[in-house]
């Protein structure tokens, strides 16, 4: 079957009725997502779901959701993108994979690694509501789109919700996601300027220790709450350091602002991770304030 033209026929029926249905698209990854999200954007309200448990170790598998928000946060399209991050479950990759590590890439073993991720993809697209599910994954000249489009209509018939069909290689779909690749890198020669919202808590720790030696973004502002503003970063976390790596040299004697002064922090960096731990509500005006001074938020919040 020629499943880019079934998409191409779909995607002509959508623009004549004037619809624009939601899609969860599966992500493998950043790169592989750049040329699918340009093409789908145009066409579908797309929420992206980064779940592959077969990423080893945990570190690399947030390192990848990093990089998946940054790319989202970073693109123009017609129609808006959120993102949803997976749980990491390797466990469950290490069951459904028992007995097949032997195997060559692109046997059985991977098709199971298919299985696993697009079920997990059609079960969240089901509670959801979503109109359509499908993955990044047929746009590698390694992956079987054949055996990807068929799991995806057999899980789709399970969860009650359509699979849209696609071989994402097509129409020089590769070819278009290894420019955007180097498009991306030709920009980030210089490194760009961050800033960490909620610092010095759990996860505002865990951005940093990620973000250490980065080769493209740089952190230049921690902010934290008026009772840490003030003080350098270290003094301010104290022995509450929690990461297994010790904390970065380069942050210890940065002076930690008040994530309330929104305009000061925004003037100083080109974006913000956020990882604010306050209520629901007060998440979504701090991290709107931000956004309305036209500094890009990735959070780490589902508010």
């Amino acid at each position: 079957m020629n499943y880019q033209r079934e998409l191409d026929k779909l995607i002509s029926e959508l623009e004549k009725e004037g619809r624009v249905p939601k899609l969860l698209l599966h992500s493998c990854c950043a790169p592989c997502s750049s040329y699918v999200l340009e093409y789908l954007s145009n066409y579908f309200e797309i929420t992206v779901f980064y779940y592959n448990p077969n990423i080893f170790p945990e570190s690399e598998y947030t390192k990848r959701i990093l990089e998946q928000q940054t790319l989202i946060s970073e693109m123009e399209t017609k129609y808006p993108i959120s993102f949803i991050a997976g749980n990491y479950d390797k466990e469950k990759f290490y069951e459904v994979t028992k007995g097949l590590e032997h195997l060559k890439e692109g046997g059985e073993r991977c098709f199971r690694c298919y299985e696993l991720r697009l079920e997990e993809s059609a079960r969240l697209a089901k509670e959801g509501g979503y109109d359509y599910y499908t993955t990044t994954l047929s746009i590698s000249p390694l992956k079987n789109a054949d055996r990807l489009n068929e799991i995806g209509k057999k899980l789709a018939g399970k969860y009650g919700v359509n699979y849209l069909q696609s071989d994402f290689k097509k129409k020089n779909g590769y070819k278009r996601s290894i420019e955007l690749s180097k498009e991306r890198t030709r920009t980030m020669d210089n490194n760009l300027k961050v800033g960490i919202l909620g610092a010095t808590g759990m996860v505002g720790q865990r951005f940093i220790s990620l973000l250490e030696n980065h080769p493209w973004y740089e952190v230049t502002v921690v902010a934290a709450s008026a009772r840490s503003a003030g003080k350098t970063y270290e003094e301010a976390v104290g022995d509450r350091w929690k990461m297994t790596t010790p904390m970065p040299d380069a942050v210890k004697p940065l002076v930690v602002m008040n994530v309330n002064e929104v305009e000061k922090v925004a003037e100083k960096v080109d974006f913000v991770f956020s990882a604010v731990d306050m209520s629901k509500e007060e998440i979504r005006a701090i991290e709107d304030a931000y956004a309305k001074t036209e500094t890009p938020v990735v959070s780490n919040n589902s508010a």
